[in-house]
């Protein structure tokens, strides 16, 4: 579970966030969104520490934000332990590798992770799969879509 209470993020003397609160309850999927400009990446960084907050608290499954390392978030995730929140970042313009292929592309992560590569081929085709891009494996960015290229940094 997320707990964000009076949220605040500055950069310098302007406030990107001024006191947003919510919650996300366990296994509930959160989608943020939001004109260009209006903090939603900033929101993300920030929950998953990127960036400092000047003011408020984000808890996540009960610890400060503080105390919860990126480290330890990614390695609960590669886990997939039961009850741990798994957080995904999509950047806006994919933020794919132009030299490398879809497949490749979507394994860059579990590769770094030394995955077994079995594993890793069985995920990415899945991924693949439920985004709509089975078949897709062998292109490069260039010659996908803007909606397709997003999909692909999902899968990813």
């Amino acid at each position: 579970m997320i707990q964000v209470s009076g949220l605040k993020i500055k950069f310098g003397q302007r406030a990107i966030i001024d006191g947003i609160d919510f919650a996300s309850a366990r296994g509930k999927t959160v989608a943020v969104m939001g004109k260009n400009g209006s903090g939603k990446s900033t929101l993300l960084k920030a929950l998953a520490g990127l960036i400092d907050i000047a003011e408020g608290t984000v808890l996540i499954n009960g610890a400060s934000r503080q105390d919860v390392a990126v480290r330890s978030v990614h390695r609960m995730c590669e886990k997939r332990e039961a009850g741990t929140i798994r957080l995904a970042y999509v950047f806006q313009k994919g933020g794919l590798f132009d030299s490398m292929n879809v497949f490749d592309n979507t394994a860059f992560g579990l590769v770094r992770m030394g995955a077994d590569p079995e594993d890793v081929r069985e995920r990415v085709l899945s991924s693949l799969k439920r985004v709509g891009l089975a078949g897709s494996e062998n292109k490069l960015p260039s010659e996908l879509s803007g909606g397709m290229q997003k999909r692909v940094g999902i899968a990813r």
